[in-house]
């Protein structure tokens, strides 16, 4: 019996303990046809900082922009997380757009920082390009489609102000091949042109001299990520 009451006691002191003392909760979410081991360099990055970080993984392929968010909402749900801490999200490419919507549905309370690395809100010319190719618009699925014609402004309701953080330059040997479909914008990271990646409605915009995938490891964007966390923290410990 007094085994019982010491253990009911003890839960509750844990449940208050962790509730007051629990780490800031950023989750990483990875771009189309990637895995959560391409975060991995921002993981490292942030690894000294007081954070509880969580890399996700999901199909990304053969579903659509829907089925994919509600797959990452079925994983946050199923983390050891407080319920009272806001929840922050980094998101590269798809994986911004993911976090983009699922913060939206988010109670304001709830809500975290958002910083996207080259996500398409605007749609991608590559993309819409690429699609008319049969085998890659099979091997990756209906999303592929969504991706090419995006429209940010129709698809958040919620007025959710990310941290955008964009590439402007694209390797030499792959230069040609961007300026063929990114015409229209004389500035992309391959893939994303920089009106594309940069929302209408983001709290700020940074421009970084990488492409699409250097936003993963680039030192500057790193940098960037981690002052960006450095600021909540400081901000929510006040």
């Amino acid at each position: 019996m007094y085994r019982r009451y010491f253990g009911h006691l003890f839960s509750i002191f844990f449940l208050c303990f962790n509730t007051l003392y629990a780490k800031e909760v950023v989750i990483l979410i990875h771009g189309l046809g990637r895995h959560a081991s391409s975060m991995k360099h921002i993981k490292n990055k942030l690894v000294n900082e007081d954070l509880d970080i969580y890399s996700l993984e999901y199909e990304s392929r053969l579903q659509n922009f829907n089925e994919n968010v509600r797959e990452i909402q079925k994983k946050i749900q199923s983390l050891p997380l407080s319920k009272d801490k806001k929840i922050s999200f980094i998101g590269h490419s798809l994986g911004g757009l993911i976090a983009m919507k699922i913060l939206s549905e988010l109670p304001s309370e709830r809500r975290g920082l958002c910083i996207t690395l080259g996500s398409p809100f605007y749609g991608s010319p590559v993309l819409e390009f690429l699609k008319t190719i049969p085998s890659v618009n099979n091997f990756y699925g209906p999303i592929f489609n969504e991706l090419a014609y995006f429209d940010a402004d129709s698809a958040f309701e919620s007025d959710v102000h990310p941290v955008c953080l964009v590439g402007k330059e694209c390797p030499i040997y792959l230069n040609v091949f961007g300026w063929l479909f990114m015409n229209k914008e004389r500035y992309h990271d391959c893939l994303v042109g920089v009106n594309s990646a940069s929302y209408k409605k983001a709290q700020s915009i940074t421009l970084v001299k990488t492409h699409h995938n250097g936003l993963l490891f680039d030192e500057k964007s790193l940098a960037f990520i981690q002052d960006q966390l450095q600021v909540l923290q400081k901000k929510e410990a006040t």
